[in-house]
């Protein structure tokens, strides 16, 4: 899988759903087994985490054969950012533990103004 760009804009108090299709020439990876996580920092080398989506966490949901992740996060949660700009990554971790980093990209807040 190739690395690719994508930048996520995060609707403060709405909820979040991204699909990602995870594609090697074309053809539709089978993520079955996999894991993966999606971390956001304020910048690239911080330690600390802004949020934490990930397989563990049901934020980040693995369709294998579809080749497909979904990134879902609550209404609840969105409303609780007090960030509003960050940075992500995403990896994916094989069954036999290889890992991959396929997207990256930057992250935005838009601010709720109604709750």
């Amino acid at each position: 899988m190739g690395a690719g760009q994508y930048d996520l804009i995060i609707l403060q108090g709405s909820d979040l759903t991204t699909k990602f299709t995870m594609k090697q020439d074309g053809v539709v990876v089978d993520l079955s087994g996999y894991s993966a996580k999606l971390y956001i920092k304020d910048k690239i080398g911080d330690t600390a985490n802004l949020a934490e989506y990930t397989t563990v966490n049901t934020k980040l949901v693995i369709t294998g054969i579809a080749g497909t992740v979904q990134l879902a996060v609550s209404s609840t949660d969105t409303a609780a950012i007090t960030w509003t700009k960050g940075v992500y990554d995403l990896l994916l971790i094989s069954a036999s533990g290889v890992k991959s980093r396929p997207l990256m990209g930057r992250v935005e807040v838009s601010k709720q103004v109604s709750s």
